[in-house]
């Protein structure tokens, strides 16, 4: 029985670093795990509510277009400001548009999108839903709840709510102006007890495994990051974020071996790590295979 704990373990985004492309296959360290140890009973629970979390990609099974199709009703102009009737009408299944793709309408170097129709989550509870991309807006039941400002356009906007079995929640998204376009939409679903689920993982299991560390959400340039240890993309100490480190420290107290798992992209203090875990492995950011 193995439990796995922290935040990175289910991410991909920190597998990749900074400047990088978007892979086809990504392979998380939670995913290596399961198929290294395809016998054991592994349990995975993060130990954080959103810190370091990007969430998924909201799937095509929870959106609806206003005839009851899967996915939103996609319109992309020429030009900017939604002038004329849209060039292409169509239904896309998520909204996951990266810089690699290829452009929409190749000949048009700027264009305006949106996309409409509703999430119906499968499940009840507090989410967190989030679009990125530059020069984006989203609406939940005709209310502004995401906004880029242009002071952080790298960093998603994100919006905490409620969310209800079955409801039909209308959302739009824009973009205006857009290249590409580039823009994602992402929820995931916050567990206020976070950390106590991550302790009861450890308490059922025989040996823990936690994935802890940095991403470039925290380390890169020009971000509005201002929290302990990380200010504007720089580093103010090289110590192990807080959160993280309270996972450590509570799983520990279980009594269950320990391994730790590093993914980060500069130095990292884990001096408590060094004298409580029973291994530890520096991962750094180690690619889209980094699970394997």
């Amino acid at each position: 029985r193995i439990a796995v704990v922290g935040p990175l373990a289910d991410e991909i985004a920190v597998l990749l670093g900074n400047y990088n492309g978007t892979p086809t296959h990504a392979v998380t360290a939670l995913d290596g795990i399961k198929a290294a140890f395809p016998g054991a009973e592994i349990t995975f629970a993060p130990g954080t509510t959103r810190f370091l979390r990007d969430g998924e990609v909201i799937p095509a099974a929870v959106l609806r277009t206003e005839d009851g199709q899967p996915g939103l009703k996609a319109e992309i102009w020429r030009g900017p400001d939604f002038a004329g009737a849209p060039a292409i009408s169509r239904i896309d299944p998520t909204l996951n548009y990266t810089r690699e793709m290829a452009r929409a309408l190749p000949d048009a170097p700027v264009l305006s999108a949106r996309w409409s129709g509703a999430l119906v989550p499968a499940q009840s509870g507090l989410y967190s839903i989030s679009v990125e991309g530059p020069h984006e807006k989203m609406w939940i039941d005709d209310k502004l709840v995401a906004e880029d400002d242009q002071s952080n356009p790298r960093q998603p906007k994100a919006v905490e709510m409620r969310l209800e079995q079955g409801h039909r929640y209308a959302i739009r998204i824009e973009q205006n102006p857009g290249t590409g376009p580039i823009i994602a939409l992402r929820w995931t679903r916050i567990d206020p007890d976070a950390l106590a689920h991550a302790v009861e993982a450890a308490r059922n299991a025989d040996v823990v495994v936690a994935v802890v560390g940095i991403t470039s959400a925290l380390e890169s340039e020009e971000t509005q990051i201002d929290i302990p240890g990380f200010k504007g993309g720089d580093r103010t100490n090289l110590d192990l974020p807080a959160q993280e480190h309270a996972i450590l420290e509570a799983v520990k107290k279980t009594g269950k071996p320990m391994a730790v798992v590093l993914m980060n992209g500069s130095a990292l203090a884990v001096n408590w790590a060094a004298a409580n875990a029973d291994a530890i492995l520096d991962a750094w950011y180690p690619g889209e295979e980094g699970g394997t």
